[in-house]
């Protein structure tokens, strides 16, 4: 091994220590924390699962079918090996290590994309940025999520430039595994299908078979799912009936349904101060889960349809509220959820936060325009804008934009170590113009919402 070589792993080594130690710790000192609404949700369907085999669900809006089913049943994987306390430590212990994993995967990635460099720099900005290190400790779903996805990206560039059947396959397993943690995984396929195709080395021939590998891998671990279901509840329902109740929330005359700090009741208060008779397409009452599901889906196409200023108008809001630096770490700790945390460090830690999100953002779009190209950095732009697009069509918030926010410290690690040198070289107008607009756009939004984590 080379001396430069060494370096870099002896370093990464140190990184992801770090990232191990502090998640690892933070889950026990974090340990006596107030769960938020829908934390207690996932913990109450472990302990039904545990119990019965199928989960069950406080909310009157969460059927049993309501979440996709790796992260509950995770949870009730946790609470038949362990008492209540403990089997939620273990989940949390679980996630811990899947963070630290997802820091390894950064540099990864980045390697392969950019340099080692540039990998390294992302690496240890992903080991410590805050949103990453408190969804350890949260009972969500996202930190499984994320790792899932970096790991997907990472499967596929590993045999760069163009992955072999072998890869495509393992990949779309891990895809599948997405695909079961939050069914919103779905978006994201075509932009991995389109990607496989165009590197493929005939595009016609070998193109179209390495997606009908990916697509394979994919089923293969959906699959029993979907069939369990429609023997369980009579009807097709693909993954979960959460879709449903997405749609119909946000696919509406309302602004957007936000659990961001300063946004959780929006939607009841738009629903409250509306004058006149309000528009509000109603939730579709039907027993059935499955066809529940599927006319809620059907009713929400049908509403942008009729209503497309209003979508428009909304998808607007939406990508506004996508880029606010928030965070659910912001929240909880406005909502006094760490329970020994000083409030000045609470100050500092909401300070931070926000100010490291806003550089990521700013320098990791600026990052994109700028990166060099290859089928690695094509990969990570489709991933991101396959999920900033949903974010924009159907919902968005911080939590949501969390599982791209890795692939974002690349960009910006690239931008702020090379790119950065754009902006004050001549030539590239054009770039620097789309700086320009995504940088005002950007600070449009934080005027318009970053005063929501400061309430009075």
């Amino acid at each position: 091994m080379k001396k430069g070589d060494r370096f870099f792993t002896r370093t990464l080594l140190v990184v992801a220590a770090i990232a191990l130690v502090l998640r690892v710790v933070l889950v026990f000192l974090a340990a006596g924390m107030e769960r938020a609404p829908d934390e207690e949700q996932y913990v109450f369907g472990g302990r039904a699962i545990a119990r019965t085999g199928v989960p069950r669900y406080p909310n009157p809006n969460w059927d049993e079918a309501h979440s996709s089913p790796v992260y509950p049943y995770l949870m009730g994987g946790a609470f038949l090996l362990f008492d209540g306390p403990r089997a939620v430590t273990a989940v949390k212990l679980l996630q811990a290590f899947l963070g630290t994993g997802t820091v390894l995967l950064v540099y990864a990635v980045g390697r392969r994309a950019f340099d080692r460099r540039t990998a390294l720099a992302a690496a240890a900005a992903a080991a410590v940025y805050p949103a990453l290190v408190a969804f350890t400790h949260y009972i969500y779903a996202e930190t499984i999520y994320t790792f899932l996805l970096m790991l997907v990206a990472t499967i596929l560039i590993g045999g760069r430039p163009s992955p072999s059947a072998r890869r495509v396959f393992l990949a779309g397993l891990v895809a599948g595994a997405a695909t079961l943690t939050r069914s919103v995984f779905l978006a994201t396929v075509p932009f991995l299908a389109a990607w496989v195709f165009i590197t493929g080395v005939d595009r016609r021939r070998d193109g179209m078979k390495r997606v009908a590998i990916l697509l394979a891998g994919i089923l293969v671990v959906i699959a029993p799912w979907t069939v369990r279901n429609a023997l369980r509840y009579d009807g097709f329902l693909l993954i979960d009936s959460n879709t449903g109740n997405v749609l119909y929330k946000n696919l509406n005359v309302l602004r957007q349904e936000n659990h961001d700090i300063g946004m959780g009741t929006r939607w009841r208060e738009d629903a409250a101060g509306w004058r006149g008779k309000i528009p509000l397409r109603p939730r579709v009452e039907i027993e059935n889960i499955p066809c529940r599901n599927a006319a809620e889906v059907k009713r929400a196409l049908l509403f942008v349809g009729r209503h497309p200023v209003i979508y428009i108008r909304n998808c607007a809001v939406r990508a506004a509220e996508l880029v606010n630096p928030t965070s659910f770490l912001v929240k909880a700790i406005r909502r006094g959820y760490y329970p020994d945390l000083p409030p000045v460090v609470g100050e500092v830690l909401v300070i931070l936060s926000l100010l490291l999100t806003m550089t990521v953002l700013l320098a990791g779009f600026a990052g994109i325009l700028t990166a060099p190209r290859s089928t690695a950095v094509l990969l990570a732009i489709l991933l991101i804008a396959a999920n900033l697009l949903l974010g924009v069509l159907v919902v968005s918030m911080s939590r949501y934009r969390l599982p791209i926010m890795p692939l974002m410290l690349l960009f910006a690690a690239d931008f702020l170590l090379r790119g950065r040198r754009l902006l004050f070289s001549p030539g590239n107008g054009r770039r620097k113009a789309a700086i320009v607009l995504v940088a005002l756009f950007l600070l449009a939004s934080w005027i318009r919402y970053v005063p929501y984590s400061f309430p009075r």
